[in-house]
């Protein structure tokens, strides 16, 4: 942990069979049911259906993915899916969701 904050973090396709972190978790931060994982066993790059449905079986409010390094910040039916895109290179993104009252107010992708 970084000083009194905690960090979470989901292996990915590159990670191997001795990654520590888990494939995907759950977590409630500040009242709101989140959902991690990286992305590439929901096929993500063909579309974001089947993490979108996986979010929602989790009853989580935000879904957080990645694995095809493209950001995306939608709210579907008062859900958030969001993909932080890539902190590598040119035109390297991060993604920021704003929580208030348990609840997801809006996500936002910003360039580094």
């Amino acid at each position: 942990e970084f000083p009194n904050i905690p960090i979470y973090s989901v292996c990915g396709n590159c990670d191997g069979p001795f990654a520590r972190s888990p494939e995907s978790l759950l977590v409630e931060l500040e009242g709101v049911r989140i959902f991690a994982a990286h992305g590439h066993k929901h096929n993500v790059k063909y579309g974001y259906m089947n993490f979108y449905m996986a979010t929602r079986e989790q009853n989580a409010a935000l879904g957080l993915f990645g694995h095809t390094h493209e950001p995306l910040c939608e709210e579907h039916d008062g859900m958030w899916l969001l993909n932080p895109g890539s902190c590598m290179g040119y035109g390297a993104t991060y993604g920021v969701a704003y929580v208030h009252e348990g609840q997801v107010i809006r996500c936002e992708i910003n360039r580094i």
